[in-house]
């Protein structure tokens, strides 16, 4: 098989292509280091939604009582009115690309190397490219669901996180996350949440709820803030599992999920070694039996592309803000993913000025969508802004 053509190897990449199972991301990065890629793009109980063609994503919801329940006596005259209540709320797809290269002297490499050990399958080389090109993709993905776009409409990155779940004025708690900071336009995917109270998140954060020293490497834990995760925990409809068994085996309980960085969950384990006593090991936040912090027995996961990030608050005067805990509903909180381009491999590329060199991009169209903020919060520390 010495001496191959650029013909040969196009197809030979062709062939092994065909051959991948559909969607291969979602199967290559069993890693803890990649939580959102691992529940949210992959997996079984995966937090997405497939859709097929279309250029924006589009939900109606309801965001206001329009009072026409009534009382009336026989034949009593009535008043109609068609005051539109429902609202739609409307984000475009976004388009993630990665690519790996094969040249022909490389490939010549790779094949006399087998040949000399008596072994077979060349293909190996795409597949290590192939699985290296889409850890990039993965590292890329993991990070923007953390960072807000660039717009609000016809943008380059996609609606994460932090566009969703708006961080509101410090030392504050309540429904208080409106419109995100986005460019031009007051509004959170076509709807402007000072128009809407239900449309906005919950949000607390600040002197008297958490809080860290300039400079610090770890937040304050105290009962202010265990209070306001309560607080935060209530108003958003969380549901306490039973058990954390009960968490891990029920898909319902598992849409509810507590995110948050590495020196949090840090602060908090040293906070309950400090304080375990009776009260507080059978309290909102303690130990599972497994040695993992919960509140309210759910697991608190941590997610490393949170760490040594910084934020600046929406609603208020700009306050710096780390070290966030984020509550989310899956159940109104997902990824969807344009089922025709699900990290699929396009056509080989062989440009003009490197004819022996062969291209290989791979593409996935996705945004992420939230159906309803008020089941969303957040907690922050915040630094005041000098």
């Amino acid at each position: 098989m010495a001496g191959i053509t650029m013909d040969q190897m196009v197809m030979l990449q062709k062939t092994t292509r065909e051959n991948r199972p559909s969607g291969e991301l979602v199967f290559t990065q069993d890693l803890q280091r990649y939580p959102i890629m691992n529940q949210w793009f992959g997996g079984a109980d995966a937090k997405r939604k497939r859709l097929r063609g279309g250029t924006h994503l589009e939900e109606t919801i309801r965001l206001k009582d329009t009072d026409r329940s009534r009382h009336v006596k026989e034949l009593e005259r009535r008043e109609y009115s068609h005051e539109g209540e429902l609202n739609s709320l409307q984000l475009d797809y976004v388009r993630a690309e990665g690519e790996y290269m094969v040249a022909l002297s490389e490939m010549d490499a790779h094949i006399a190397q087998f040949q000399q050990q008596g072994g077979e399958g060349v293909v190996d080389l795409f597949d290590a490219k192939s699985i290296d090109a889409k850890m990039d993709m993965a590292d890329d993905l993991e990070n923007r669901v953390w960072e807000k776009p660039d717009a609000h409409r016809n943008a380059r990155y996609p609606a994460g996180i932090p566009y969703w779940i708006v961080m509101g004025p410090a030392d504050q708690a309540g429904f208080l996350g409106g419109n995100p900071d986005v460019g031009s336009g007051n509004e959170c995917a076509g709807i402007n949440s000072d128009n809407y109270a239900r449309w906005k998140n919950f949000s607390a954060g600040g002197d008297g709820y958490y809080e860290y020293e300039s400079g610090a490497s770890r937040p304050t834990i105290d009962d202010d803030m265990i209070d306001a995760m309560a607080l935060l925990h209530a108003k958003t409809e969380f549901i306490a599992p039973l058990t954390v068994d009960a968490y891990v085996q029920g898909p319902t309980l598992q849409e509810q999920a507590v995110y948050l960085d590495t020196d949090t969950m840090l602060a908090i384990s040293s906070y309950l070694r400090r304080n375990r006593d009776a009260e507080r090991g059978s309290g909102e936040l303690a130990w599972s039996d497994g040695g993992v912090p919960v509140f309210k027995r759910r697991p608190l996961q941590v997610v490393p592309a949170l760490d040594d990030r910084t934020f600046t608050t929406d609603g208020g005067s700009g306050e710096t803000a780390k070290h966030p805990i984020y509550f989310i509903d899956h159940g109104h909180f997902y990824v969807v993913i344009d089922a025709d381009r699900e990290f699929h491999e396009f056509n080989t590329i062989t440009p003009s000025e490197y004819p022996d060199l062969m291209i290989v991009l791979s593409m996935v169209k996705y945004n992420f969508m939230c159906k309803d903020r008020r089941r969303q919060g957040v907690l922050f520390a915040t630094e005041a802004a000098s």
